[in-house]
């Protein structure tokens, strides 16, 4: 978020905003599943179904927030088409 930052973005655009948001929820999201990585690995090889949902979770909101991300900058890259 902050390399993008530095780049001097159009903040009064809508989809920026929503593409920073995405970026700063993808770098938090990163956060938890590192957590969540700590229970999957914390057992005794064989991690609990219940230990990996969060992870599955995280996993789907990465994919999400990077696709929005990656989508929102070659819409604004390619403007009308």
């Amino acid at each position: 978020m902050l390399s993008g930052a530095a780049l001097g973005p159009d903040t009064s655009s809508g989809l920026v905003r929503i593409k920073l948001c995405a970026v700063l929820v993808v770098g938090l999201n990163g956060l938890l599943l590192r957590r969540a990585g700590d229970r999957i690995t914390a057992g005794d090889g064989h991690p609990r179904w219940t230990a990996m949902v969060p992870g599955a979770v995280g996993t789907a909101i990465s994919q999400l927030g990077w696709w929005t991300a990656t989508l929102i900058g070659f819409w604004n890259a390619h403007p009308g088409g």
